[in-house]
């Protein structure tokens, strides 16, 4: 039985294509006016294929979840339908709901947990505090032995060296699942920056120290490079085009 940590998904959100830049899903608009000004939704030069991002995002995370599995879901499941996800998906599914998650009743029992804003657990002997949204700071945060994961930010938000938590979301992931021990590696190398530069984890007033791109777009490129490279240390097979 293994966990896994996931965001942002956006299952059934052609929107998120044009907002995330999803390389692997987008193609020329044959419709685009270029005598015309360009908008997000009427005039647009790129169109999305949301059928297939969907069917690739269900395949990856069913390439590497079993039925047995548990699987953190940190909000942004998907715009609509979810039901019909939740039963393409394996694993035994918690939600953190995020500012998408708007499903009927119904449809929550069919997740194993449902936590409006977040919630704190302990896997795999480690205390965690899993939420939609980034948090400043969380229970323990400052011990150096407590770790958050989040989402909703798409990989925008600085990576801070001395701050125990990531963005678990797809697209700093190659569009599939964080294995826990994966995100687990990731906060060991904070760590060891962390001990190495006599630092302290950020809390309160502490300073947020790190190198990141003042370029959003940039740091999600830097952002989701260096997840890669975690992901390849150890031994998780690399699809290219799904890391772009």
């Amino acid at each position: 039985m293994n966990t896994f940590l996931i965001a942002d998904t956006h299952f059934n959100h052609p929107n998120i294509i044009l907002h995330c830049n999803r390389k692997p899903w987008l193609y020329p608009n044959p419709n685009y006016n270029p005598s015309k000004p360009k908008h997000f939704k009427f005039n647009n030069p790129l169109n999305v294929n949301i059928k297939a991002h969907d069917e690739a995002l269900i395949e990856n995370w069913n390439s590497m979840a079993k039925k047995e599995d548990h699987i953190y879901i940190l909000g942004d499941f998907a715009f609509k339908n979810h039901n019909h996800f939740l039963m393409a998906l394996n694993g035994h599914k918690y939600l953190i709901k995020g500012n998408h998650d708007k499903a009927n009743q119904e449809t929550y029992k069919n997740f194993t947990e449902v936590h409006e804003f977040g919630c704190h657990k302990q896997i795999m002997g480690y205390n965690i505090t899993l939420c939609h949204y980034a948090l400043r700071t969380w229970p323990g945060s400052y011990k150096g032995h407590s770790f958050l994961a989040y989402g909703h930010s798409h990989i925008r938000l600085p990576e801070f060296d001395n701050m125990l938590c990531g963005d678990v979301g797809v697209d700093g992931c190659g569009y599939g699942l964080w294995p826990f021990e994966v995100f687990l590696k990731k906060m060991q190398l904070k760590l060891e920056w962390i001990n190495k530069n006599g630092k302290i984890p950020v809390d309160g007033e502490n300073k947020a120290e790190g190198q990141y791109s003042k370029d959003p777009e940039q740091r999600v490129i830097e952002t989701r490079n260096k997840n890669k490279e975690i992901f390849k240390s150890m031994g998780y097979p690399i699809n290219e085009e799904m890391w772009t």
